[in-house]
């Protein structure tokens, strides 16, 4: 018996015993009746050495399990470390670690909590209305070239320009393998053929110039049965649908073509709603440089396309790169008052992404508009939302800015401080400090074993924990699990007036953005489809080392509900504890009795792939 179901290989010691009565220790010696399930890991973290230069000795490529004919430290293997053990002719189980056991079922629901992405862009199929406007600065379709289409780059730099910007690399089909990612020159998708597999979105120029590139997309960005396929794949139950902020054209100076732009682009949105009710919900544009009819077009999309909000730029840029001499409306502008009363009033949802981001006229090279100016853009906006007092004046707003809220939560310190050192410059309009606009900070205690000021827990069985370490401060006993739950000293007690998104890339990132904003106030965003996004949506959570499973539900789902101000269960179907049952994007039912299965017991490779989202019919 070679263990596949553990992940790796059994391991095998000498030892004769009768079944069911295990010893707490296992001599080494030959010809085993049992095979012996490791963790590795666990045992090397208490001091055990493995030594692939002994003789009996190798290490499975898991890299958490080992066959092995015994440890080089003690001379045993004491059964703490033990995932489980067989009998070797039956394959019976003879005994499993209930602690590891329990580990594994903790993995095994997370897979099961629901995934609300907050942050997804869609566009129409058909972008013909701008091509026959002719406004400089609009974007429509163009069918892709043909690959014999004479071009002045060739070879891997031809590839590269002509690749779909929204087409993920292979590696996101689960299988950890770089291979030739899917052409998808020519052929449509969709039922009968008729949606172009892809295009290129082709941008304006005046002076009768010569419509530039602005990027290729495929039809999971502009067709929704594709783009539930894909979430059916990457374990995503709802997606919320926004526009490509390179349609806000905030630019336009013509009212009629403004309005008419922004109903098309929610008519759309609406329609594929429509079509999945239960797995999209919508966000509208709006005309926000024409304030009165963008309040209109709110009011239509809360109350006639059945919306939850709409996502709006980081600030109103009349300007264009062909004509720079117009003003900026920043979101404290006094003329956009009209628009956050009736969003208040109506109770949409705000979603701020950014664009026209500054310095992008400076400077294009590296790709620093998106890298920096992007997180940079959203602080802006933040800065000038706090600063405003806006959330004062109307305090039943609900805010989500985009992109973890850029740098703002990692120069939160210099902006609090600025107001502090400088308020003749500042304090104009604020009437709290920014600091005091987000989560308050549990109260710490110093860790004698990592010896760092720590948020701490309370396990009943064991006592306080270290959140960080998971080292007793107060021992009672000894357990690898806990049963946690936060202590009066480490509950917060104010929450932050805003949301924002968990795109970081990065744990140590959202660890941080996590600690500042609340566990309540970062909801899942993926920036789906395009690649800057993340690839599997809430990978980054569901793998994060320190959040326990009521953190990773409120990331992936709870704090979404409570944003958009909708209910799980019209969406997914949940048991009683949020969980989902069965597969992603199974018919929703209320009031349903479900007795889960107890999860199998999974070595931590096993585990590790288990959180990982595949695309199901393309994954291995």
């Amino acid at each position: 018996m070679d263990g596949g179901d553990m992940g790796g290989r059994a391991h095998s010691f000498h030892a004769q015993y009768p079944s069911g009565q295990l010893p707490g220790k296992i001599p080494g010696v030959h010809d085993a009746n049992v095979l012996i399930y490791v963790d590795r890991e666990l045992a090397q973290r208490d001091g055990f050495v493995f030594e692939p230069a002994v003789e009996g000795i190798s290490a499975d490529d898991d890299g958490n399990t080992v066959q092995t004919k015994g440890f080089k430290s003690f001379g045993y293997i004491p059964k703490a470390y033990f995932s489980k053990v067989v009998d070797k002719k039956t394959g019976v189980v003879l005994w499993e670690n209930d602690e590891l056991k329990a580990l594994r079922q903790v993995e095994e629901k997370t897979t099961r909590i629901p995934r609300i992405d907050i942050h997804t862009h869609i566009l129409p199929s058909n972008l013909d209305l701008c091509k026959e406007w002719g406004d400089p600065g609009y974007i429509f379709y163009q069918p892709v070239a043909p690959a014999t289409t004479t071009s002045p780059l060739s070879g891997a730099a031809a590839e590269e320009a002509n690749a779909p910007t929204n087409t993920l690399p292979e590696t996101w089909r689960g299988g950890g393998t770089t291979t030739t990612a899917p052409s998808f020159s020519g052929g449509c998708c969709g039922e009968g053929g008729g949606v172009p597999s892809r295009q290129d979105m082709m941008k304006i120029l005046p002076d009768g110039k010569p419509p530039e590139k602005f990027r290729q997309v495929s039809c999971n960005c502009y067709h929704g049965a594709t783009r539930v396929e894909e979430m059916d794949d990457t374990g995503v139950d709802v997606q919320v649908l926004s526009t490509v902020p390179v349609m806000f054209s905030y630019w336009q100076k013509d009212l009629t073509k403004a309005v008419t732009l922004a109903r098309y682009l929610n008519d759309d949105i609406a329609a594929v709603v429509g079509q999945h009710p239960k797995r999209y919900v919508g966000l509208g544009t709006l005309p926000l440089q024409f304030p009165d009819a963008a309040v209109d077009e709110l009011t239509r999309c809360m109350t006639e396309l059945g919306f939850k909000g709409v996502q709006i730029g980081s600030h109103v840029d009349l300007t264009t790169e062909f004509d720079p001499n117009q003003k900026c409306w920043e979101l404290s502008d006094p003329a956009l008052l009209p628009f956050w009363r009736k969003a208040e009033e109506l109770g949409a949802a705000i979603f701020v992404h950014p664009w026209d981001m500054m310095g992008s006229r400076e400077t294009k090279k590296y790709w620093l508009p998106w890298l920096v100016g992007m997180p940079a853009e959203t602080s802006r906006a933040i800065c000038h939302v706090l600063f405003s007092s806006l959330l004062d004046h109307f305090p039943k707003l609900r805010v989500c800015f985009a992109h973890g809220g850029g740098s703002f939560p990692f120069t939160l310190g210099r902006i609090d401080h600025g107001l502090t050192c400088r308020p003749d410059i500042c304090v104009q309009d604020a009437k709290m400090k920014p600091v005091d606009y987000v989560a308050d900070q549990p109260r710490k205690r110093r860790c004698r074993h990592c010896e760092l000021d720590v948020v701490t827990t309370e396990c009943e069985r064991c006592g306080l924990l270290c959140n960080t370490c998971d080292e007793l401060l107060h021992s009672r006993g000894k357990s690898r699990t806990h049963s946690r739950k936060m202590t009066a000293a480490s509950v917060r007690t104010r929450s932050s007036r805003f949301w924002v998104d968990s795109l970081v890339h990065d744990s140590r990132a959202l660890d941080f953005l996590i600690d500042v904003m609340g566990e309540d106030r970062v909801v899942l965003g993926s920036d789906y489809p395009f690649p800057l996004g993340e690839w599997h949506p809430g990978q980054a959570i569901c793998r994060h080392p320190s959040a326990t499973l009521d953190v990773k539900r409120q990331l992936l789902c709870s704090n979404a509900c409570q944003f958009l101000g909708i209910r799980l269960g019209d969406h997914v179907h949940v048991d009683k504890e949020g969980y989902r049952i069965g597969a992603v994007g199974a018919p929703t039912m209320r009031n349903v009795a479900v007795t889960t299965a107890p999860a199998t017991l999974a070595s931590p490779a096993a585990a590790a792939v288990a959180l990982t989202p595949k695309r199901g019919r393309d994954a291995p």
